[in-house]
């Protein structure tokens, strides 16, 4: 995927609109692989309601991942700004359904 200015931001391979990708994790997932291909995770978004656990998010979808982020939230709305890169894929883990439901917005190369 490239991405060129041509007035409005769009993205080549289907030209529409730039902007972020969003995978919602409800309180029943616990591993959820978001994205395949390299990408930028922008934000998590703690919808709520948090009562207790970590979110831990991986660079990679397989066993041999890298941890970006291990994450123990203490309130609920919130989102934690990233802007970090990934290279082999992005997935999420949250430790039980006490995390509540989660938001990740990203850009990836496969979306």
């Amino acid at each position: 995927m490239s991405m060129t200015r041509r007035g409005q931001l769009v993205r080549d391979d289907s030209n529409y609109p730039a902007g972020y990708n969003y995978a919602f994790l409800p309180t029943t997932t616990t591993t959820a692989n978001v994205a395949l291909q390299p990408g930028i995770l922008h934000t998590i978004i703690l919808n709520g309601p948090y009562s207790a656990g970590t979110i831990t998010v991986y660079d990679g979808t397989t066993s041999s991942k890298t941890t970006i982020a291990n994450m123990t939230p203490n309130t609920w709305p919130d989102t934690f700004l990233f802007d970090i890169g990934f290279t082999q894929g992005l997935s999420v883990v949250l430790s039980s359904a006490s995390v509540g439901n989660v938001t990740v917005s990203y850009v990836s190369a496969d979306k």
